[in-house]
């Protein structure tokens, strides 16, 4: 079984299988019985809120906060999110991003990228009235 059929199969995104695999969970492809068996018991307890608070119990709050905050965006996303976030006290224009965007990433200015930059810069906005603690 290849991962992205075990990923389909098991409920369990392939990024996250690709991080098993990097960290010697799993073997190289095709996955053994034994990968199947672990894949099994890990989508027996994926997700499950009271094995999810005992994981997040370890964590820091600020760090809880910081995972939180950042986990359902792309690399681009994160980079402004970032860009955002540090440039308090100081107006950044989202010419000056997309200026940034186009000489790092090579992506051209579009109406889809600038939504996608409002869509962070608000988001940076409303994390930062109601941050508990400073960020790290």
């Amino acid at each position: 079984m290849t991962l992205s059929a075990a990923s389909k199969t098991f409920k369990i995104p392939l990024k996250a299988l690709k991080d098993l695999q990097r960290d010697n969970y799993l073997k190289m492809e095709p996955l053994t019985e034994s990968d199947i068996h672990f894949l099994s018991c890990i989508r027996a307890i994926w997700c499950k809120e009271k094995y999810l608070q005992h994981q997040l119990a370890r964590i820091s709050a600020k760090k809880r906060y910081a995972i939180a905050i950042k986990a359902p965006m792309t690399r681009l996303e994160k980079w402004i999110f970032e860009r955002y976030r540090r440039s308090k006290g100081t107006r950044l224009y989202i010419e000056r991003v997309v200026s940034d965007i186009g000489s790092i990433f090579h992506i051209p200015d579009t109406p889809e990228l600038r939504k996608t930059i409002l869509r962070v810069r608000k988001r940076v906005y409303n994390t930062r009235s109601r941050i508990p603690f400073k960020h790290p």
